[in-house]
Protein backbone atom coordinates (compact mmCIF):
# COMPACT_ATOMS: atom_id res chain seq x y z
CA UNK A 1 0.00 0.00 0.00
CA UNK A 2 1.49 3.09 -0.88
CA UNK A 3 1.76 5.70 1.89
CA UNK A 4 1.43 10.25 1.83
CA UNK A 5 1.35 12.44 4.30
CA UNK A 6 -0.52 15.84 4.99
CA UNK A 7 -0.71 18.71 7.17
CA UNK A 8 -3.85 20.87 7.54
CA UNK A 9 -3.70 24.23 9.23
CA UNK A 10 -6.75 27.10 9.65
CA UNK A 11 -6.51 30.41 10.51
CA UNK A 12 -8.10 29.96 14.25
CA UNK A 13 -6.69 26.26 14.51
CA UNK A 14 -9.93 24.89 15.48
CA UNK A 15 -12.45 23.62 13.28
CA UNK A 16 -11.47 23.76 9.50
CA UNK A 17 -8.11 22.31 10.74
CA UNK A 18 -9.48 18.76 11.77
CA UNK A 19 -12.51 18.61 10.19
CA UNK A 20 -9.63 19.01 6.84
CA UNK A 21 -7.73 16.20 8.34
CA UNK A 22 -10.52 13.76 8.48
CA UNK A 23 -11.75 14.37 5.66
CA UNK A 24 -8.22 13.60 3.90
CA UNK A 25 -7.90 10.63 6.12
CA UNK A 26 -10.98 9.29 4.98
CA UNK A 27 -11.03 9.95 0.94
CA UNK A 28 -6.90 8.56 0.94
CA UNK A 29 -8.01 5.17 2.56
CA UNK A 30 -10.98 4.91 -0.10
CA UNK A 31 -8.48 5.75 -2.55
CA UNK A 32 -5.91 2.90 -1.24
CA UNK A 33 -3.38 4.76 0.48
CA UNK A 34 -2.20 4.57 4.18
CA UNK A 35 -1.67 8.40 5.36
CA UNK A 36 -0.92 10.07 8.42
CA UNK A 37 -2.21 13.87 8.41
CA UNK A 38 -0.06 16.39 11.04
CA UNK A 39 -2.52 19.32 12.34
CA UNK A 40 -1.17 22.58 13.05
CA UNK A 41 -4.01 23.90 15.28
CA UNK A 42 -4.39 26.17 17.94
CA UNK A 43 -3.09 23.38 20.70
CA UNK A 44 -0.17 23.10 19.08
CA UNK A 45 1.45 20.21 16.47
CA UNK A 46 -0.71 17.15 16.81
CA UNK A 47 0.36 13.53 15.07
CA UNK A 48 3.78 15.14 13.92
CA UNK A 49 5.21 13.76 10.81
CA UNK A 50 8.19 12.18 11.61
CA UNK A 51 11.32 11.97 9.25
CA UNK A 52 10.40 8.52 8.38
CA UNK A 53 6.82 9.11 7.89
CA UNK A 54 7.64 12.19 5.16
CA UNK A 55 10.59 9.90 3.59
CA UNK A 56 8.27 6.55 3.13
CA UNK A 57 5.66 8.99 1.74
CA UNK A 58 4.81 9.10 -2.19
CA UNK A 59 3.79 12.68 -2.04
CA UNK A 60 2.41 15.17 0.79
CA UNK A 61 -0.67 17.36 0.83
CA UNK A 62 -0.66 20.18 2.23
CA UNK A 63 -5.02 21.62 3.40
CA UNK A 64 -3.99 25.20 4.79
CA UNK A 65 -5.08 28.53 4.64
CA UNK A 66 -1.84 29.71 6.44
CA UNK A 67 1.95 29.00 5.75
CA UNK A 68 2.68 25.80 7.13
CA UNK A 69 5.41 25.44 10.25
CA UNK A 70 8.77 23.29 9.12
CA UNK A 71 8.66 23.36 5.26
CA UNK A 72 12.07 22.63 5.00
CA UNK A 73 11.29 19.09 6.23
CA UNK A 74 9.66 18.56 2.86
CA UNK A 75 12.54 19.48 0.37
CA UNK A 76 12.89 16.95 -2.21
CA UNK A 77 8.81 15.63 -2.04
CA UNK A 78 6.51 15.77 -4.18
CA UNK A 79 4.19 18.32 -2.72
CA UNK A 80 0.04 19.22 -3.49
CA UNK A 81 -1.07 22.89 -2.43
CA UNK A 82 -4.46 23.15 -1.01
CA UNK A 83 -6.46 24.74 1.52
CA UNK A 84 -9.49 23.26 4.05
CA UNK A 85 -11.90 24.35 2.39
CA UNK A 86 -10.65 22.16 -1.10
CA UNK A 87 -10.08 19.33 1.60
CA UNK A 88 -13.41 19.42 3.17
CA UNK A 89 -15.59 20.07 -0.46
CA UNK A 90 -13.76 17.25 -2.32
CA UNK A 91 -10.31 15.32 -0.32
CA UNK A 92 -9.87 12.69 -3.28
CA UNK A 93 -9.51 15.62 -6.26
CA UNK A 94 -7.10 17.73 -3.90
CA UNK A 95 -5.33 14.14 -3.64
CA UNK A 96 -5.65 13.58 -7.29
CA UNK A 97 -3.78 16.76 -8.46
CA UNK A 98 -0.57 14.54 -7.51
CA UNK A 99 -0.32 14.37 -11.47
CA UNK A 100 0.54 17.86 -12.02
CA UNK A 101 2.39 18.54 -8.57
CA UNK A 102 6.26 19.57 -8.12
CA UNK A 103 9.01 18.55 -5.91
CA UNK A 104 9.83 21.29 -3.19
CA UNK A 105 12.93 23.04 -3.70
CA UNK A 106 13.22 24.81 -0.43
CA UNK A 107 12.40 27.99 -2.24
CA UNK A 108 9.95 30.43 -0.93
CA UNK A 109 9.06 31.82 -4.16
CA UNK A 110 8.52 28.83 -5.76
CA UNK A 111 6.33 27.55 -2.93
CA UNK A 112 3.98 31.28 -3.65
CA UNK A 113 3.85 30.91 -7.38
CA UNK A 114 2.63 27.15 -6.60
CA UNK A 115 0.03 28.11 -3.99
CA UNK A 116 -0.74 31.31 -6.09
CA UNK A 117 -1.36 28.16 -9.14
CA UNK A 118 -3.53 26.48 -6.75
CA UNK A 119 -5.50 28.54 -4.85
CA UNK A 120 -6.51 31.13 -8.26
CA UNK A 121 -8.33 27.57 -9.87
CA UNK A 122 -10.24 27.02 -6.99
CA UNK A 123 -11.22 30.57 -6.74
CA UNK A 124 -9.79 31.21 -3.29
CA UNK A 125 -7.57 33.87 -1.09
CA UNK A 126 -4.40 34.89 -3.16
CA UNK A 127 -0.95 34.46 -1.18
CA UNK A 128 -0.98 38.02 0.66
CA UNK A 129 -4.09 36.88 1.96
CA UNK A 130 -2.64 34.07 3.42
CA UNK A 131 -0.15 35.74 4.74
CA UNK A 132 -2.38 38.10 6.95
CA UNK A 133 -4.13 35.47 8.46
CA UNK A 134 -1.01 33.63 9.24
CA UNK A 135 -0.40 36.91 11.49
CA UNK A 136 -4.21 36.68 12.75
CA UNK A 137 -4.06 33.22 13.59
CA UNK A 138 -0.61 33.83 15.64
CA UNK A 139 -2.04 37.06 16.79
CA UNK A 140 -5.70 35.54 18.24
CA UNK A 141 -4.18 33.91 21.42
CA UNK A 142 -2.37 36.97 22.40
CA UNK A 143 -6.18 39.26 22.39
CA UNK A 144 -7.88 36.03 24.09
CA UNK A 145 -5.51 35.79 27.07
CA UNK A 146 -4.93 39.41 27.15
CA UNK A 147 -9.13 40.68 27.38
CA UNK A 148 -9.68 37.53 29.55
CA UNK A 149 -7.31 39.27 32.13
CA UNK A 150 -8.56 42.63 31.85
CA UNK A 151 -11.99 41.39 31.70
CA UNK A 152 -11.34 39.16 34.87
CA UNK A 153 -9.43 42.06 36.94
CA UNK A 154 -12.49 45.27 35.91
CA UNK A 155 -14.85 42.50 37.07
CA UNK A 156 -13.93 41.79 40.14
CA UNK A 157 -11.60 44.54 41.13
CA UNK A 158 -13.23 47.33 39.10
CA UNK A 159 -14.54 50.14 41.30
CA UNK A 160 -17.44 52.67 38.95
CA UNK A 161 -16.28 55.97 39.22
CA UNK A 162 -17.63 59.09 37.47
CA UNK A 163 -14.90 58.58 35.19
CA UNK A 164 -15.72 54.90 34.32
CA UNK A 165 -14.52 52.00 36.13
CA UNK A 166 -11.18 52.30 38.20
CA UNK A 167 -9.27 49.53 39.78
CA UNK A 168 -7.16 49.98 43.13
CA UNK A 169 -3.47 49.78 42.73
CA UNK A 170 -2.15 47.89 45.66
CA UNK A 171 -4.66 44.99 44.40
CA UNK A 172 -3.96 41.55 42.54
CA UNK A 173 -6.58 43.07 39.96
CA UNK A 174 -4.11 45.96 39.05
CA UNK A 175 -1.23 43.58 38.31
CA UNK A 176 -3.77 41.09 36.19
CA UNK A 177 -4.78 44.49 33.96
CA UNK A 178 -1.62 45.33 33.48
CA UNK A 179 -0.01 41.74 32.69
CA UNK A 180 -3.78 41.69 29.95
CA UNK A 181 -2.17 44.91 28.76
CA UNK A 182 1.26 43.17 27.95
CA UNK A 183 -0.81 40.80 26.12
CA UNK A 184 -2.60 43.28 23.87
CA UNK A 185 1.10 45.41 23.77
CA UNK A 186 2.31 42.37 21.97
CA UNK A 187 -0.44 41.46 19.85
CA UNK A 188 1.16 43.83 17.54
CA UNK A 189 4.53 42.47 17.18
CA UNK A 190 3.26 39.12 16.59
CA UNK A 191 1.21 40.31 13.75
CA UNK A 192 3.29 41.96 12.13
CA UNK A 193 6.35 39.39 12.78
CA UNK A 194 4.47 36.40 11.51
CA UNK A 195 2.78 37.97 8.31
CA UNK A 196 6.89 38.76 7.54
CA UNK A 197 7.06 35.10 8.69
CA UNK A 198 4.77 33.64 5.84
CA UNK A 199 6.84 35.82 3.52
CA UNK A 200 10.33 35.35 3.93
CA UNK A 201 10.39 32.62 7.23
CA UNK A 202 12.05 32.90 10.69
CA UNK A 203 14.77 34.96 9.44
CA UNK A 204 12.47 37.97 9.56
CA UNK A 205 10.79 37.43 12.72
CA UNK A 206 13.01 39.40 14.82
CA UNK A 207 13.66 42.58 12.85
CA UNK A 208 10.18 42.96 11.99
CA UNK A 209 8.35 42.68 15.49
CA UNK A 210 11.58 45.00 16.74
CA UNK A 211 10.32 47.99 14.20
CA UNK A 212 6.58 47.04 14.82
CA UNK A 213 7.52 47.34 18.55
CA UNK A 214 9.25 50.63 17.97
CA UNK A 215 6.35 52.14 15.38
CA UNK A 216 3.91 51.40 18.53
CA UNK A 217 5.56 53.30 20.91
CA UNK A 218 5.02 56.96 20.86
CA UNK A 219 8.17 57.72 23.22
CA UNK A 220 10.37 56.63 20.60
CA UNK A 221 8.64 58.24 17.88
CA UNK A 222 7.92 61.22 19.10
CA UNK A 223 4.55 61.28 18.72
CA UNK A 224 1.20 61.36 20.35
CA UNK A 225 0.30 57.64 19.49
CA UNK A 226 2.02 54.74 17.77
CA UNK A 227 0.84 53.43 14.07
CA UNK A 228 -1.34 50.38 15.60
CA UNK A 229 -2.23 47.44 13.84
CA UNK A 230 -2.44 49.03 10.42
CA UNK A 231 1.67 49.60 11.28
CA UNK A 232 1.92 46.16 12.18
CA UNK A 233 0.29 44.91 9.10
CA UNK A 234 2.16 47.27 6.89
CA UNK A 235 5.51 46.59 8.42
CA UNK A 236 4.88 42.91 8.24
CA UNK A 237 4.28 43.28 4.04
CA UNK A 238 7.79 45.93 4.15
CA UNK A 239 9.35 41.98 5.34
CA UNK A 240 8.97 41.17 1.55
CA UNK A 241 10.63 44.19 -0.10
CA UNK A 242 13.43 43.43 2.57
CA UNK A 243 13.30 39.84 1.90
CA UNK A 244 13.69 40.74 -2.13
CA UNK A 245 16.20 43.44 -1.41
CA UNK A 246 18.60 40.51 0.50
CA UNK A 247 17.75 37.62 -0.83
Amino acid sequence: MKKIVGVTKCPVGIAHTYMAAEKLTQAAKDMGYEIKVETQGASGTEDGLTAQDIKEAEFVVFAADVAVDGMERFIGKKIIYGDTPAAIKDSKELINRYHNASIYQGNKEETEENTSATTSSQGQSRPAVKQLLNGVSHMIPFVVVGGLFIALAIAFGGHPTSTGMVIPKDTIWFKMNAIGNFGFTLMIPILAGYIADAIAGRAALAPVMISAMVANSPDILGTKAGTGFLGAILIGYVGRLCWWIFS
